[in-house]
């Protein structure tokens, strides 16, 4: 399976999975510049949470979030900025 692909297969069980948990997504694939957040969601008391989907079928090469680099993290906080900038 291409990563894409992979990528879009696991965004739809993160959203999934999420909306289970009772969290609405409101955005897929937020766009600013070269920054991309893959999901954006309102939880109870109009809390967002921006969300970085890392697609694996498990943790034999470490946690999810040991393979979001700083310059990526960087990147997501600018975006995640923008996202409220412009619809806050």
């Amino acid at each position: 399976m291409q990563n894409k692909v992979k990528g879009k297969l696991g965004e739809e069980l993160a959203k999934k999975h999420l909306e289970a948990k009772g969290i609405k997504i409101i955005v897929q694939n937020y766009r600013y510049g070269h920054g991309e957040i893959d999901l954006i969601g309102l939880k109870e008391n109009n809390f967002l949470i921006f969300f970085e989907v890392k697609y694996r079928k498990n943790n034999f090469y470490g946690d999810p979030e040991s393979f979001v680099s700083p310059r990526q993290r960087e990147k997501i906080i600018a975006t995640a900025h923008a996202y409220l900038l412009a619809y806050q």
